[in-house]
């Protein structure tokens, strides 16, 4: 699989829009913390994002960058690309959810950056010295050649966003990554200048405080050298035409997870995490997301089934492939977590299922999981074909690391 290598920084957290794994982490309790980053281009679409992780048992921190042409299977939606996530906060709050389901991990809270925050950013370092690949315009009129640089924040956000439609991913995130860490570099160590620094630039955090200390973390490392860095495994999916489509690569998530996020990994229940793939018939987009929500909640492992059926069913089903007490167990589960009678769970007629448990809602469940979610819970178009939705499918529901599924 393909690597991408860089670091990436936040500087906007998104608040109240969160769902169970995507949630604030309590900043006194000494656990790891993640922060979702999300990097706008000028027209609002997501040109890039990466998790910022940090583990206070072991003094590590780590960062995952994510391309924009990736495919993650975001709840009630279906596959969508990470550059067709807009810039609101129930949207980043969906693509944490996706991540959190793709890697079986945590994801704490999303920071969402554009180009004049991270100009900012630069600006309040005093500028930025790196090596650029291409020809950069420091100031009006002065135009820098490739190689050693001096940069204000306007030029460094346009360079961190510098991107040719002939290139892969991997470019891009170099040079976004090389921004990144010089403005990481430059951050105050102390969390109230910090804290002044991100609020003098015109990006306040909102909520916990937790998020603010992931970063100044990261930052630390980044002065030190020892942050570690890795680009999300991936997988090319041919597209048929344009740019090549990314999606996670199972085995390399798995090990990367194992290595580098062990302080995230969700935590199963001894018998096991209990994969429920859901499929939407209720006729209410919005009841993907919440199912997703109670799910997880519950302890169990969502698994994306794909955009809303045209069709709607009137009654809900659980599906189990054999008529078992274990099955039945687990279906029972799922069914008591999404509000269901116990009378939904069947044994499905081919006595294969693609998850351990598969559920189709229908128009009964869409009144109680509709009280969950707002406006997010249906938002924008974006889905992909059926073969990359299968695509995308095939590595969120295959059987991920116990303990991080």
């Amino acid at each position: 699989p393909a690597l991408l290598a860089g670091v990436v920084a936040a500087h906007r957290v998104v608040g109240g829009q969160r769902s169970p794994g995507v949630t604030a982490p309590d900043a006194s309790s000494g656990r790891s913390a993640s922060v979702l980053v999300l990097l706008s281009a000028a027209d609002g679409s997501t040109s890039a994002a990466a998790l910022l992780a940090h583990d206070p048992a072991t003094r590590t921190a780590s960062g995952l960058l994510l391309p924009a042409h990736l495919l993650l299977p975001v709840a009630g939606r279906g596959a969508v690309q990470l550059d067709r996530i807009g810039p609101s906060g129930a949207d980043d709050a969906a693509a944490a959810g996706a991540l959190s389901d793709v890697l079986g991990v945590r994801v704490d809270a999303t920071w969402r950056l554009n180009p004049r925050s991270l100009a900012g950013l630069v600006d309040g370092a005093g500028g930025v010295s790196l090596r650029t690949d291409a020809p950069v315009v420091n100031r009006v009129g002065r135009m820098l050649a490739p190689g050693e640089a001096s940069l204000v924040g306007v030029a460094a956000a346009a360079y961190a966003l510098l991107r040719s439609p002939e290139e892969p991913d991997q470019a891009g995130l170099a040079r976004f990554s090389a921004v990144l860490q010089a403005v990481l570099r430059g951050l105050p160590a102390d969390g109230a200048t910090l804290a002044d620094r991100l609020r003098a630039t015109g990006a306040a955090v909102i909520g916990s405080s937790a998020p603010q200390r992931v970063l100044a973390a990261v930052a630390a490392a980044a002065r030190s050298d020892s942050l570690t860095v890795q680009g999300l495994p991936v997988r090319t999916i041919d597209s048929g035409g344009g740019a090549p489509l990314l999606a996670p690569d199972h085995d390399g998530v798995t090990a990367l997870v194992r290595a580098r996020l062990g302080g995230l990994v969700l935590t199963d229940p001894p018998s096991g995490a209990v994969r429920v793939l859901v499929q939407n018939a209720s006729g209410t987009p919005a009841s993907s997301v919440a199912a997703r929500s109670r799910l997880v909640a519950a302890g169990l492992r969502y698994v994306d089934g794909g955009p809303p059926w045209a069709t709607v069913r009137a009654r809900s089903v659980v599906l189990v492939p054999e008529d078992t007490a274990g099955d039945r167990a687990r279906a029972g589960r799922v069914a008591a977590a999404l509000g269901l009678p116990g009378s939904a769970v069947e044994v499905s007629a081919t006595g294969q299922v693609i998850a351990d448990v598969v559920v189709v809602l229908g128009s009964d469940a869409a009144d109680g999981l509709a009280a969950e979610v707002g406006p997010a819970g249906a938002a924008g178009a974006g889905t992909r074909t059926a073969a990359e939705v299968g695509a995308v499918g095939a590595a969120g529901a295959a059987p991920r690391v116990h303990g991080a599924a």
